[in-house]
């Protein structure tokens, strides 16, 4: 599993990020992998694997950026 963030523009805000869209590269917040089930064949026919991922924040993602955040959503801004 993997969790990242980017910036993507509004219709309603055009102009306003332009500069900034072009330099923000996404940013991987987590990163998680899980052995589901050990190597070989899935049988024919439908095969469920029940599972559960703790969802973990990656250390700080770079200097002043603390991981996972809780979300946002506003008129011009949705986090």
């Amino acid at each position: 599993m993997e969790g990242s963030v980017n910036l993507q523009l509004s219709t309603k805000n055009v102009g306003i990020f332009e500069a900034f869209y072009n330099s923000v590269k996404p940013i991987n917040l987590l990163h998680t992998s899980v052995e589901l089930a050990a190597p070989g064949k899935i049988p024919a026919g439908t095969t469920e694997i029940p599972f559960e991922i703790p969802l973990q924040a990656k250390q700080a993602v770079s200097p002043g950026y603390p991981g996972l955040l809780e979300s946002y959503h506003g008129v011009f801004v949705s986090i």
